[in-house]
């Protein structure tokens, strides 16, 4: 039967074929219709938008990224001092250079920091009480 079209079987509820021949002119219409709302144009308008928000969250996931690298380069290690490269190396090294990076693993690690302090603490009581021992005979 020639009313029966595609659309009409793939869209619309089956119905006798004597429905089907009255309706075919009105069918054809509104499966028209079914196919333009089922089916959405798109306007520029939305596809500009669509680059936009997908603009702002590269944007987003970027900065994201460079905060997180930001954090690690602030967790690293810092260099306190820096050995001259060549045939001969340093070999006068201040006291200053000694105390910097200690003083900077006693103000990262709380444990490392109360050890340092009892032994330091223990070291000169030790030697003021030699010096005072030696000096009263």
């Amino acid at each position: 039967n020639p009313s029966l079209t595609q659309t009409s079987l793939l869209f619309k509820p089956f119905k006798s074929l004597s429905q089907t021949s009255s309706q075919t002119v009105s069918s054809n219409d509104s499966s028209k219709s079914f196919i333009r709302r089922r089916f959405k144009s798109f306007s520029t308008e939305s596809i500009k938008g669509t680059h936009i928000r997908n603009a702002v969250k590269k944007k987003r996931e970027r900065q994201a990224w460079y905060a997180r690298k930001r954090m690690e380069q602030r967790r690293k290690i810092k260099l306190y001092r820096r050995y001259r490269s060549g045939e001969l190396p340093d070999i006068k090294i201040a006291i200053k250079e000694l105390i910097l990076p200690f003083q900077a693993l006693c103000l990262h690690d709380v444990t490392f920091a109360k050890t340092a302090f009892i032994n330091l603490f223990n070291s000169l009581y030790e030697q003021i009480r030699n010096k005072m021992s030696d000096d009263n005979p």
